[in-house]
């Protein structure tokens, strides 16, 4: 899970956008995946609340589980500000897969 002090560099990098008009793109759990079942609800409402309010970064989320993932945004309390068609622009969810199966 993430410390406070990862969670801070976020309103960081988000001043510095605003001031510069320049936008990070943050690349979010490299080495897990947030849409992970085990990964705890909590943390996941805190980890969606940091995008929510850090709009002038962008945030990559890739995982493994796609089919997971609007259901799990929707458990972590997101039902009014995300939905199958609108979605919050600074977050992008990417998609890997181990071989041609299983992204068919």
């Amino acid at each position: 899970l993430t410390s406070a002090a990862t969670w801070s560099q976020a309103r960081k990098w988000n001043r510095e956008a605003l001031a510069t008009g320049v936008r990070p793109r943050i690349f979010v759990n490299s080495l897990s995946d947030i849409f992970d079942p085990e990964v705890p609800t909590e943390w996941r409402r805190k980890a969606f609340d940091v995008f929510w309010e850090n709009q002038a970064c962008d945030f990559l989320l890739v995982t493994k589980r796609p089919e997971l993932a609007y259901e799990l945004i929707m458990e972590a309390g997101y039902r009014e500000r995300w939905s199958a068609v609108n979605n919050p622009a600074n977050i992008w969810i990417g998609v890997t897969c181990e071989n041609q199966a299983r992204a068919n």
